[in-house]
């Protein structure tokens, strides 16, 4: 409940005078019994609190208005702001509840919870940032299933050439995917520069999506010359990570850039060290990039096998003990050693070296004259080869700008590309699996000469680029996020 009779709005717990100050607000959550509130001098908006017949499990509020339950406090408080916080636990013995005690007995219990909840709320005004990133979060994401219901997309950011992304997580927050994947990835081995970066624009994403889940992951092999200091347990337990303890074998003979080496045990805490950063950051979707190269990569593949098991299992329960359900996709034959919410696979438009028999080339009445769509053959060779009940999210590629998916879409002009993500996202769900539409790419990545649209060229770095927004796919996108699965 809220009293709005004063100049500074306050909760006001029924009957017992339960005060809590009014958390700074950042949207508005999709929970049980709150709502917003936008009181008619234009002030910030505040919290309403409601009764619910009909409430989830976890979310109880068993006497009504008198007895709040822990959960339901925190998602309160989350929805006005209180994003993570430390939770102490106590029970208010109010109401029906209290009929049996005495009188003396329930305002001191009250009393105690009273001090404690205003020590939480006081705690949570006063969190800096870098002290935020450390605090314990409270899980109203969608589940992994629901997240891939509301579609997916890829949004990858460099904090290097794009430092400013506040229109493009604003055009996110329109499309409403379930999953933004891919925010916390880095190839070459992270930095903490990039972690803080990726884990500023999540916060801004689930400001506008509050149940969205949030993809980050691990390096597949870092540069030669890798080392970086991270924050592992906490955010001042930094330690320091170099390339020749982590890597084994050189990256396709290049002695630039090395395979992580799974197996290693600091190897391992490496990518433990990472996931706890970004779990802390609102990270709650964690990809293993090219896990069955590096798998193929091992000495010895049970191994490496179990080193991927250590790394998810503490990972998952690191999160849990934060309230967060954590989920994880990786390749299918990782898929097929150990459990995974999802495979991450390329869609292979049309490659010239492999995988031959999925080239989809389409003839059109538009522009170029053809473009590419997923192939339904990729789509059900996957769905036979990964274990039953596993996602399966087909992505856009890049490797070989000769030949790789990234290629492909921007040598077609504007309709044709986006005929490739209308058709690929349609040819997917027939199949059960996921199409996941690039919001933007990597530049550079392809010679300007052989791009097919202007919107694809910038004029300042004279480097190739995608970018939804600026390439008017959005529209596009927004439907393909909704195609029937």
């Amino acid at each position: 409940m809220i009293d709005q009779t004063r100049d500074n709005p306050i909760f006001l717990e029924p009957r017992r005078g339960l005060k809590i100050p009014e958390c700074k607000f950042y949207h508005s959550m999709d929970l049980p019994n709150v709502g917003t509130v936008f009181p008619p001098d234009g002030k910030l908006p505040v919290a309403r609190f409601g009764p619910d017949s009909d409430p989830k499990k976890g979310h109880e509020n068993r006497t009504g208005w008198w007895s709040l339950g822990t959960k339901y406090c925190k998602d309160c408080l989350r929805a006005v702001g209180c994003a993570v916080f430390e939770s102490p636990r106590c029970t208010l013995y109010l109401g029906r509840a209290a009929s049996s005690i005495s009188h003396s007995r329930r305002v001191e219990i009250n009393t105690i919870c009273s001090i404690m909840l205003k020590l939480l709320t006081f705690w949570c005004l006063l969190l800096p940032a870098a002290v935020f990133a450390e605090s314990v979060g409270i899980d109203s994401s969608y589940n992994f299933k629901e997240a891939v219901q509301h579609g997916v997309i890829d949004f990858v950011v460099n904090p290097w050439a794009h430092p400013d992304i506040s229109a493009d997580i604003v055009e996110i927050g329109k499309l409403a995917p379930g999953l933004v994947n891919r925010l916390g990835f880095e190839y070459g081995g992270m930095s903490s520069k990039r972690l803080n970066f990726s884990g500023d624009a999540a916060s801004q994403i689930h400001g506008l999506l509050p149940r969205a889940r949030i993809g980050g992951g691990f390096p597949e092999n870092l540069k030669a010359d890798y080392r970086a200091a991270l924050p592992c347990d906490s955010e001042t337990d930094l330690r320091t990570f170099t390339h020749d303890a982590i890597t084994g074998k050189a990256y396709g003979g290049n002695k630039d850039y090395y395979w992580v080496d799974i197996s290693l045990v600091p190897a391992q805490e490496y990518y433990i060290c990472i996931g706890k950063a970004q779990i802390r950051r609102q990270f709650d979707h964690l990809h293993f990039e090219e896990s069955d190269e590096i798998l193929a990569n091992c000495a010895s593949r049970a191994v490496c096998v179990l080193g991927y098991k250590r790394v998810r299992d503490e990972l998952a329960r690191y999160a849990k003990d934060r309230g967060i359900g954590l989920s994880f996709s990786g390749e299918p034959v990782l898929a097929g050693e150990m459990a995974l919410d999802s495979v991450y696979i390329p869609a292979r438009f049309y490659v010239d070296d492999f995988d031959q028999q999925y080239r989809n080339k389409v003839s059109t009445d538009v522009g170029v004259g053809h473009t590419y769509v997923l192939s339904p053959l990729i789509v059900q060779d996957l769905v036979r080869e990964v274990p039953k009940g596993t996602n399966i999210l087909f992505y856009v590629d890049n490797f070989d700008s000769r030949q790789d998916d990234l290629r492909r879409m921007v040598e077609l002009d504007g309709p044709n590309r986006r005929e490739l993500i209308k058709r690929s996202a349609m040819v997917a769900a027939k199949f059960g699996a996921t199409f996941v539409p690039s919001y933007n790419h990597c530049d550079g990545c392809i010679p300007l000469n052989l791009i097919g649209d202007p919107c694809e060229a910038d004029s300042k770095s004279n480097l190739s680029v995608y970018n939804a927004r600026a390439c008017g796919d959005l529209n596009t996108i927004k439907a393909s996020l909704s195609t029937p699965r």
